[in-house]
């Protein structure tokens, strides 16, 4: 991603479209990635913290769909990458 990684979810004007490595699947594997293991820590540490997690993997739910109109918009091809891939 180098550049265009960003916290925020309009993407950098000089971004483009990644859709190599982990993106060749997942639209989103940060947001996958980081759920899955704020869910391991849970299940290690506190089943209650699962709770936590889960609000977390809303907010991520949200922000990508947020994310997700603003990349529609920037790049023609996102339709169809959208298409292709999960999450």
């Amino acid at each position: 991603m180098r550049d265009s990684l960003s916290p925020f979810p309009r993407p950098p004007r000089r971004a483009h479209l990644v859709q190599t490595g982990p993106f060749r699947y997942l639209r989103h594997p940060i947001y996958v990635g980081g759920t899955l293991f704020l869910a391991g820590l849970s299940l290690v540490f506190s089943v209650y913290a699962l709770a936590l997690t889960a609000l977390v993997a809303v907010f991520w739910f949200f922000k990508a769909r947020v994310e997700e109109r603003h990349l529609e918009a920037r790049f023609p091809e996102y339709g169809e990458y959208r298409r292709r891939t999960i999450l």
